[in-house]
């Protein structure tokens, strides 16, 4: 769901949203690569994978079961991608 080029997820009352990356563009945010998600769901199990569009690397983003939500990779707020950005360091 939208345009945000950024891999991220939340729950809300029983749903999960996706956003996913961008998987050919290089307007990325710092620190990002371009990914897609790669998305297995099996009866109450879902499970999310983050898909470096470069190596083809996989980073899990969120693994959910009918009784627990499990966000596996942190969103970073906009000026904390900006502090640890590599031109920065």
């Amino acid at each position: 769901m939208g345009h945000r080029h950024v891999p991220h997820c939340w729950t809300l009352n029983g749903t999960t949203f996706l956003y996913c990356g961008t998987s050919t563009s290089t307007k990325v945010r710092v620190n990002e690569s371009p990914s897609f998600n790669y998305i297995h769901m099996d009866d109450y199990e879902l499970n999310v994978d983050i898909v470096n569009s470069l190596s083809l690397e996989k980073e899990p983003l969120i693994r959910r079961t009918k009784e627990n939500v499990q966000f596996v990779k942190y969103r970073n707020t906009r000026i904390e991608h900006i502090l640890k950005a590599k031109i920065l360091s």
